[in-house]
């Protein structure tokens, strides 16, 4: 051995003494350096990236002509071929020509453009973990708004239409299995009724990319059975612009029907509604007084209240307005630069649709069959600004502080009948609702002596989300469209009613997560195979806050028997202050404490602790390996004080092991084969373990279960792609999962009332499936020297999905309806699809540019098609309820008039189909519910003040 040391020594020596050296400087042709530029070596594991200055050196192994690419996403690629001679330093400097990408707008010349679609596919060709993610740009290019259009753009990723909060379903799983988080770090719902926070939340003009993860691995919350979404804000470092926009729109049903609802205007201000007096009425000595029912009086009246619903006096158009804009500094040392970006958005639209809304039985008979007319006013405000502080190319920071505030004005009318009672109803619903969420992260990556990486980041987020008011007016309707011949339906006590709805979140959340490069040592250039060693740690602590008071309206039997309302008079006919005083009704609140009306509540709070070891290995030029673990405790701990049921706790504890493993195979330059494997837990959310009643018209009425647990995920993928040229990709995918204990929402065994809980129905679910994706530029001109260039684009993904999970109504009788009598689903069948699970989705689109001197437009058309799907789970002899597939068409265009302008000018769900529930019971086809969204017609015009 000690033979071989000598001489091992002389030859490293004679290797350092003989090395050969290209370096050089990367410039724009205005003569300024560009920073993070790659020179790569082709075919050798060789390669360098430019520093603040511009400045570059790679050391080769051995002399030679070789291949050298210099790529910067910002810049158009240049390749050289370079002799290396023996012994000698080569100085090679470059000049890389700009290739500006354009969003909304504005021109970003950021030190690197993340948002382009030639970046994000560059990440998914490098990365060994399988991800997908859309970039800013190709958002712009197909038109989509905000996050939640954008995830929509992707294979396997469908969104629910007509409420469900347009809850995200990735793979056939939906609001339950999926996460969502803002720059790594977690977000907490807008919704009481959701895990996940609304997407349509996070216009475009704030997000950098988002990334939909469909496997798990270590930088991801255990809570993952679908996807986890992440979006990433931007962040700017280059020169200053400012950008306006306006647009205008309308929607076609919208603008050519009476809009009602008067309790908002356009800016989203709702008008005040607090809660009224809850003092109860005493008039028997010092006894409270109770009624048949339990119900308690009170002696509350609110002259505020308004029940007649009015025509809104506003103009119905939509509009928007916001500006965007950022600027940097360079220190005087020449390496920290200070970026500052901002953006403001305001925006409201009307919307109207008519169509039909029936209830069944859980024996599968129409309890409630109805033709319902919604109009609605949304609004929306959202702002972020962000300070990215780079101090030199290994240490950077950033600050996020985003405020988003959204509110709607709601009105809902039901006209049909009751087939349980056999009356003729009318039914009005008038809803407001306010959300307001303030997110504030401070991020930092950190390179220490070119071996160690560190991520980290910290959030502190608050949400207030409430109800400030919701009416609802039950009439018995006699002789329709004659006045005066309605009267009010009331042996339910709560028929009528008014509600007040308050919950807040508090979040506080931190991440760490480290790589450190191992076997290497000081003073020697960087191994690209040396293996990496992943560490990290994250802690979750949310807290959530909900209160609910109800007065409900109880009509005397002599005013029920009246045969004198007026729909348009109800405050003065039915329910007036004279009324009131008169004794006609009673408002009665649905829980006392000493002496009031006590509204419902429950807090909860969640803990979550995580760690995570991992190991990356290069084995060869061709093989990556990725492995490791995460541990997390987590707590879980509700508290509860419900109508109907004793108050309560809840209180668990889980610890969960979740291993991961990656691979990926370099095929050649241009194709990988990819697998990964995983296990990963569904945790019980607040609203399904809380038995608070969330009472919606009729009987879609929904209570949670204390006595949930989690359910346990196995995750399989296997996929191939192919990256013909920088900004095309051919791939398929295929996946399965195993789910243990899965948890449903189903309909309860109470045949009259049809109400709906959560359980975990069955020992397993099984998901299996097939993606395919195309991105394709079908020619491309706009690297050629031709006066007039063109490119004619497409991209195409499709999902095939099976889905079957057990239905087992002795299990959920077992775990549940000893502690809760209320929790039986004798469920039709044995087996079903997994709800929200469409068999085939299919994404399309093509897209049109040209550029011809100054003129630049974009046309693209954008296809969307779901198959059927399971909407609800049936019990007793009802069979499942099902959501019809349908296509979504829209036109898209970009307009670049100058240097400073552009126009927009789009048409969105052209074909305007019906969305559909419907139920096939005994040989008929019944509809649950059918409406139409209507055409939506908008203009957008941008101006860059500053350029």
């Amino acid at each position: 051995m000690k033979k071989l040391i000598l001489p091992l020594l002389l030859l490293i020596a004679f290797k350092n003494s003989s090395a050969q050296v290209l370096k050089g400087n990367v410039k724009d042709s205005e003569g300024n350096p560009i920073a993070f530029t790659f020179v790569k070596v082709t075919n050798q594991a060789l390669g360098a990236k430019t520093d603040l200055q511009g400045n570059y050196q790679i050391k080769f192994p051995q002399s030679g002509n070789f291949q050298v690419v210099f790529s910067n996403l910002n810049y158009k690629t240049i390749t050289k071929n370079i002799q290396i001679t023996e012994g000698q330093e080569i100085i090679e400097n470059i000049t890389l020509e700009a290739e500006a990408k354009k969003v909304k707008g504005a021109i970003i010349r950021g030190v690197k453009n993340k948002e382009s679609e030639q970046a994000i596919l560059l990440e998914q060709k490098q990365a060994v973990v399988i991800q997908e993610k859309i970039g800013a740009e190709e958002m712009s290019k197909k038109g989509a708004g905000d996050a939640a259009a954008a995830v929509t753009k992707m294979a396997g990723v469908t969104k629910s239409e007509g409420g469900d909060n347009g809850s995200i379903f990735v793979r056939g799983l939906g609001d339950r299995y999926n996460s969502t988080t803002l720059n790594g770090l977690y977000m907490s719902s807008n919704n009481p009724e959701f895990k996940n926070i609304s997407l349509d939340i996070f216009s475009t003009d704030i997000i950098q990319s988002v990334s939909v993860s469909k496997t798990f691995n270590g930088s991801l919350s255990g809570d993952f059975g679908g996807a986890a979404v992440n979006i990433n804000t931007k962040e700017y470092l280059s020169k200053p612009f400012l950008t306006v926009n306006v647009g205008m729109g309308m929607n076609s049903q919208a603008v050519s029907n009476d809009n009602y609802g008067s309790g908002m205007n356009v800016f989203g201000f709702l008008k005040n509604n607090d809660n009224p007096d809850t003092k109860i009425n005493v008039t028997e000595g010092n006894n409270v007084i109770y009624n048949p029912t339990g119900y308690r009086y009170t002696a509350a009246y609110d002259e505020r209240i308004q029940w007649k619903k009015e025509k809104r006096n506003l103009p119905r158009i939509n509009n928007e307005f916001g500006f965007t804009g950022g600027t940097s500094y360079k220190f005087k040392n020449n390496k920290t630069v200070l970026g500052v970006f901002g953006t403001f958005n305001h925006a409201n639209k009307f919307t109207q649709n008519e169509g039909v809304s029936n209830d069944f039985r859980s024996d599968g008979e129409i309890l409630v069959g109805t033709n319902k007319t919604q109009t609605a006013l949304t609004a929306s405000q959202n702002a972020m600004l962000n300070a990215t502080l780079l101090i030199d190319q290994n240490h950077k920071l950033r600050f996020n502080s985003i405020w988003s505030n959204t509110s709607s004005d709601v009105v809902s009318s039901y006209l049909g009948r009751h087939n349980f009672n056999g009356n003729d109803i009318y039914v009005e619903r008038s809803t407001q609702d306010n959300n307001s969420l303030l997110i504030n992260q401070l991020l930092g990556n950190h390179k220490i002596l070119d071996r160690l990486e560190i991520d980290w980041g910290v959030a502190y987020n608050t949400l207030n989300s409430n109800q400030p008011y919701r009416k609802t007016l039950y009439f018995n309707e006699f002789n329709r469209g004659e006045a005066n011949n309605y009267r009010i339906l009331s042996p339910n006590v709560g028929a009528s009613n008014i509600y007040y709805q308050d919950f807040s979140d508090e979040v506080i959340s931190a991440r760490a997560n480290g790589k450190l490069t191992l076997g290497k040592k000081e003073n020697e250039s960087t191994n690209p195979n040396a293996p990496k060693f992943n560490f990290g740690f994250e802690f979750t602590d949310k807290t959530r806050d909900f209160s609910a008071l109800q007065y409900n309206y109880s009509v005397k039997t002599a005013a029920q028997n009246s045969n004198n309302v007026n729909e348009n008079n109800i405050d003065q006919t039915m329910f007036g202050k004279d009324s009131f005083n008169a004794g006609a009704f009673d408002i009665r609140g649905q829980r006392e404490n000493n002496g009031e009306v006590a509204p419902s509540t429950y807090s909860g709070n969640i803990q979550i602790f995580a760690t995570t070891l991992g190991l990356d290995l290069k084995l060869n030029d061709k093989f990556s390996l990725s492995f490791g673990s995460k541990l997390e405790m987590i707590n879980q701990n509700i508290s509860y004080n419900v109508a109907a049921v004793p108050s309560g706790d809840v209180n668990r504890s889980d610890f969960e092991i979740l291993p991961y493993v990656f691979a990926k195979y370099a095929i050649n330059d241009k194709s990988n084969f990819k697998f990964g494997a995983s296990k990963t837990y569904t945790l019980p959310q607040f609203k399904e373990l809380a038995p608070f009643l969330y009472e919606d018209i009729s009987t879609n009425n929904s209570f949670g279960n204390p006595h949930l647990y989690l359910s346990t995920n196995y995750n399989l993928d296997f996929k191939y792609e192919i990256f013909p040229t920088k900004n095309e990709l051919y791939s398929i995918t295929a996946f399965g999962k195993i789910i243990q204990n899965p948890i449903n929402k189903a309909m309860v065994a109470t045949v009259a009332t049809g109400d709906f809980s959560y359980a975990n129905t069955g020992d397993q679910a099984i998901v299996f499936g097939a993606e395919v994706e195309v991105k394709k530029n079908i020619f491309d001109q706009f690297e050629t020297e031709k006066a007039f260039k063109s490119q004619l684009s497409t991209g195409v993904n499709l999902s095939v999905l099976y889905t079957h999970q057990d239905l087992n109504k002795d299990k959920v009788a077992n775990e549940n309806a000893a502690k809760d009598p209320r929790i039986e689903m004798p469920f039709t069948f044995t087996s079903s699809q997994l709800t929200g699970a469409s068999p085939l989705i299919l994404n399309a689109d093509i897209s049109y540019k040209f550029k011809y001197k100054k003129l630049e437009p974009t046309f693209t058309i954008v296809a969307n098609y779901f198959m059927d799907k399971v909407y609800s789970l049936g019990v007793y002899s009802m069979n499942n309820i099902y959501e019809k597939g349908f296509i979504t068409l829209d036109f898209i265009s970009k307009l670049k008039i100058s240097e400073k302008s552009n126009i927009s000018l789009n048409v969105r769900n052209i074909l305007n189909p019906d969305i559909d529930r419907y139920l096939n019971q005994n040989n008929m086809h019944l509809t649950a519910s059918s409406f139409r969204r209507g055409i939506d017609f908008s203009i957008g015009y941008s101006y860059n003040i500053i350029k």
